[in-house]
This record gives C-alpha cells, structure tokens and sequence, in this order.
C-alpha cells in the first residue's frame, strides 16, 4: 500500500481516527456482535422446540415468556433433559 501511495500522486488519505472515535466502534460492533449471537439462539431454541410440537411467535419477550411457562409446566411433552440444558439460559440463572 505505500509503495502505491508513492506511484499514486493524485491519491486522498483520510485522517487516523481519535481514541473516542475508535472506543464508539468498538462498542457498536459488540454490540452488533452480542444482539447476532442471542438472535441466532433464540432461532435455534425456536428450531429444537418446533422438533417437540412447540411453536413461538418471532419476538425475545415471548420467547422468554412462553419458555418460562413451558419449563414450570410438566404438562408439556419436553423432556427433562431439555428443561433443565435451558433453564439457565434463559430464565436468568448460572451456567454451572
């Protein structure tokens, strides 16, 4: 890139970003990075539910809702296992 930039007389540099500039993308990009993985469980738990019958609506809060409801209730046709690998996850627990 610098030896094109020599060749290149013409060429336009754009300014090094301040700290603050580059502290705002870092957090944008977690957080874009953050909202990508939860979306992509929440849609994974919604795939392996629908493997038992049980279908949810597209949003977070009703996911979370309705599985809180589903993991309390031993009416439903999920087994034990399940209930338990989620329960953390999503009512708000530790992993461990």
């Amino acid at each position: 890139m610098i030896c094109e930039a020599v060749i290149r007389l013409n060429m336009s540099f754009v300014p090094a970003k301040q700290a603050e500039q580059s502290a705002l993308l870092v957090a944008q990009r977690t957080r874009a990075s953050f909202i990508k993985a939860r979306t992509a469980q929440t849609n994974q738990l919604r795939g392996l539910l629908a493997e038992f019958g049980i279908t949810i609506p597209g949003s977070l809060a009703s996911l979370q809702q309705r599985l809180s409801i589903l993991l309390a209730e031993a009416g439903y046709d999920l087994p034990g296992m399940m209930r338990e690998l989620n329960r953390p996850k999503f009512l708000g627990g530790s992993n461990s």
